[in-house]
This record gives structure tokens, C-alpha cells and sequence, in this order.
């Protein structure tokens, strides 16, 4: 009887982001370079990399008037921390520096009693800037927004509110959970910009 071949690298990259891993998660789990993983994804076309102005090639359209009439009919009601996890290795030597990258949890609004919530995963990755592969911790974190809304927004629409409204609402409680947790895990305190969003 033939022996079962063991999934690619490639195939187990495309089948960890099926599951809904991170690129990052990605790279970490199997012990390779993000760069790896994230051309592997766009490349098979399950990850499309943003445009310079920050939307998704291809993004739907939205009307102005549709979308600023959605956003007066929203409230937000509460923000809750779904997940967090902080790790940190030996404290190195050298400069150190840090990347922050988030991307949305849901692909379209979670429905509840008079409205929807949403989410992003935030992560800030501790690096060496001297290294070329310095990175020795990090700090990932999933945020809900939740919202009183009088009916539920389109694709196009929630696309849209996912990448600009947000992060707006969500970014300064990370913002805080990272100062907090970095001057507990040892390191200079991390404060980061605040989020701005160019119209």
C-alpha cells in the first residue's frame, strides 16, 4: 500500500486560513517567514492585498448617501474583548521596534436583537530592528463592537464600515490593552498613535 504524501507547505498555508487563522498565526505555526505565507495566499487568490488608499482591489462600491444614511441610524451599545494573547521570549539586545497590523473577523455583520456586531484582530509584533527576523513577542487581540441598528447593512456597505468606522470605534481599547500589557510583560511602555482615517 502507497504511503499517504504529506500536504505541502503551500496546502497547509491555504488550508490554515480556510480554519480562519491570521497570516501571522500562519507564519508563526509553521515556522515560516510572513512573507512566505501572505504570497502563497495572494498568489492561489484567498488573501487580496490592499491598495495604496487602503481598499481591497475590487471592493464594491458604495453610495455616499446610502452609507452616511446607515451610519446615523447606528449606536454603539458596547466593546468587548473576545480574545487575547500576549507572548514574549528573552528581552534582546539591540533596537527595538514594533508592527502593527488588524484585519476584520467577520466577512459580513452578526445579527442580534436589534442590530449586529463585529470584530477585528488586532496584532503588534516586538522586533529587533538590527535582525532580519527579530521578532521575539507579540500581543494579538480580537474586539467586538456591538450596535443598535434598525436593519442589517449589504455587502458593500459593511465592507465599507468594517475598514473605516470600525477601527475608529475599536482601536483606542487595544490601544490601551497594549500600554498595559507591555509594561507588565517588562518592556517600555507602548503607546500607540492614535487611529486616523483619511476620507
Amino acid at each position: 500500500m502507497a504511503a499517504q504524501a504529506s500536504p505541502t507547505k503551500s496546502e497547509r498555508i491555504r488550508e490554515l486560513y480556510r480554519q480562519g487563522k491570521s497570516i501571522s498565526e500562519i507564519a508563526r505555526e509553521l515556522g515560516i517567514r510572513y512573507q512566505h505565507a501572505y504570497n502563497v495566499l495572494v498568489n492561489s487568490g484567498l488573501h487580496r492585498p490592499k491598495s495604496k488608499k487602503g481598499e481591497a482591489p475590487g471592493a464594491p462600491k458604495v453610495d455616499p448617501k446610502a452609507y452616511a444614511e446607515f451610519i446615523r441610524g447606528i449606536e454603539i451599545r458596547a466593546v468587548l474583548l473576545e480574545r487575547v494573547e500576549a507572548r514574549i521570549g528573552e528581552l534582546p539586545k539591540g533596537h527595538l521596534g514594533f508592527h502593527i497590523e488588524f484585519e476584520p473577523v467577520d466577512q459580513k455583520p452578526v445579527r442580534l436583537k436589534g442590530g449586529f456586531f463585529a470584530r477585528l484582530r488586532f496584532e503588534v509584533k516586538f522586533l529587533v530592528r538590527d535582525e532580519e527576523d527579530g521578532e521575539f513577542g507579540h500581543i494579538q487581540a480580537v474586539w467586538r463592537g456591538v450596535y443598535q441598528s434598525r436593519g442589517l447593512p449589504d455587502e458593500a456597505i459593511f465592507t465599507l464600515f468594517v475598514r473605516r468606522n470600525l477601527p475608529v470605534n475599536l482601536w483606542p481599547y487595544f490601544r490601551v490593552q497594549v500600554d498595559q500589557l507591555t509594561a507588565q510583560m517588562g518592556l517600555p511602555r507602548l503607546v500607540l498613535p492614535a487611529f486616523k482615517t483619511v476620507r
